[in-house]
C-alpha cells in the first residue's frame, strides 16, 4: 500500500535539499542556513513517523537509508581512486575508505577519535537511521511526557559526549542528539500550533542566528534551548513559505521533484567534483561554479531516473 504524499511536505523538503546544498558552499548565508536545515528533515520525518515492529523498522531503513549510504560512499571512494591515479597519490583512497567504514561527519573537536576522516553529507542518512530506529523502540515502551523527557535527556547527552569525549562511529551519536527534533515533529502531528507560538519560534530563530549556533553534524549546540526553539522557527518558516509556493503550479512541481528525490540529490552531492576541472573548462566566476555544483548532483538524479538499478536503488522518481 502506497501512502498519499503530502505536496506541502515535499516542496518543504525540495526547499531543505537546495538549503544542503547551498549551506556547504561556504557562504555568507551558510550560519543562518546550518540554523534549521538539517532540524528540518528530522522534524518532517518525526511528523511522517508511523509506528512498526522493531524488525519491520530496522528492514526498511537499512534499505532506504544504510544501502544508499554504501552506495554514496563507493560513488565517493571511487572518485578518489580517479584522483589518486592523475595525483599519484593513495592516501586519499585510504582516507576515504576509513571515512565510510566508520561513517563520521565530522573531524574537527577534541574528543577522542576526532583525527578520523569525515565521510561528508551522507552522515544524514546514518544519522536517520539511528533516530528513527531509536525513537521507534522507546515509543513502543513510553507514554508521551516519559517519550519526550528521554528525548531530551538523549539528545543533551549525545551532544555533550561528541564533543568531549568520543567521536563514536556510524553518526550514532548525531542520531541521538537529534531524536528531540524528531520527537517535536511526531508530536505536531495531533497539535495545533497557535498564532503566539509560531511568532514566539520565529523570534527564538532570530536570537539563535544572531546570538547561537548549531552545527548537527558535530552536534553542537551554541545554547541548546534558543537553538532547539530556533530551528523549530525556521521549520515554520519554511512551511509557510512552502504553503505559498504550492499554489504556485510549476515552481511547486520543480521543487516537489526535488523534494520527492532529496535523498538521490544528497547521495550525489556527496560525490565531488575535483576543483581543478573549473581551471580546465575555464570557469572562474565563483557564483558560476557553485551554481554548477548545485545543478550537478539534480542533472545527475534525472539522468538516473532512465538507470532502472540506481533508480530502485535509491528510490528516484520520474518527473
Amino acid at each position: 500500500m502506497t501512502t498519499k504524499r503530502i505536496e506541502t511536505i515535499d516542496i518543504m523538503k525540495g526547499l531543505g535539499i537546495i538549503m544542503v546544498m547551498l549551506g556547504h558552499q561556504d557562504l555568507p548565508v551558510s550560519h543562518l542556513i546550518y540554523s534549521f536545515h538539517m532540524p528540518l528533515f528530522f522534524i518532517i520525518g518525526g511528523y511522517l513517523y508511523k509506528e512498526k515492529s522493531v524488525s519491520l523498522s530496522l528492514k526498511n531503513d537499512f534499505r532506504r537509508l544504510i544501502i544508499p549510504y554504501v552506495f554514496a560512499s563507493s560513488l565517493i571512494i571511487g572518485n578518489e581512486m580517479l584522483m589518486s591515479v592523475a595525483k599519484n597519490e593513495s592516501k586519499y583512497v585510504y582516507e576515504a575508505l576509513i571515512a565510510s567504514i566508520y561513517g563520521s561527519g565530522h573531524s574537527y573537536h577534541g574528543a577522542l577519535f576526532s583525527e578520523i576522516p569525515s565521510i561528508g553529507a551522507i552522515w544524514f542518512l546514518m544519522a536517520l537511521f539511528w533516530t528513527k530506529n531509536i525513537f521507534n523502540i522507546l515509543n513502543a515502551f513510553l507514554n508521551n511526557k516519559c517519550l519526550f523527557i528521554t528525548c531530551i535527556v538523549l539528545s543533551f547527552a549525545a551532544s555533550y559526549i561528541d564533543k568531549y569525549v568520543i567521536n563514536m562511529p556510524f553518526d550514532i551519536l548525531p542520531g541521538l542528539s537529534a531524536i528531540i527534533f524528531y520527537y517535536i515533529g511526531f508530536f505536531l502531528k495531533d497539535y495545533v500550533v497557535r498564532w503566539y507560538t509560531i511568532i514566539f519560534l520565529v523570534l527564538m530563530w532570530g536570537v539563535a542566528v544572531n546570538y547561537s549556533h548549531l552545527y548537527m553534524v558535530r552536534c553542537d549546540f551554541g545554547c541548546y534551548p534558543i537553538d532547539i526553539l530556533g530551528a523549530c522557527g525556521g521549520t515554520v518558516i519554511i512551511y509557510f513559505v512552502s504553503k505559498y509556493i504550492h499554489c504556485i503550479s510549476k515552481l511547486s512541481y520543480m521543487l516537489s521533484w526535488l523534494g520527492v528525490n532529496s535523498l538521490a540529490i544528497l547521495c550525489f552531492h556527496s560525490y565531488k567534483i575535483n576543483h581543478s576541472i573549473w581551471q580546465i573548462i575555464g570557469v572562474s566566476n565563483p557564483y558560476i561554479v557553485i551554481f554548477i555544483k548545485m545543478l550537478f548532483p539534480i542533472l545527475l538524479t534525472l539522468f538516473c531516473c532512465h538507470i532502472k538499478v540506481i533508480r530502485n536503488l535509491l528510490n528516484i522518481k520520474t518527473i
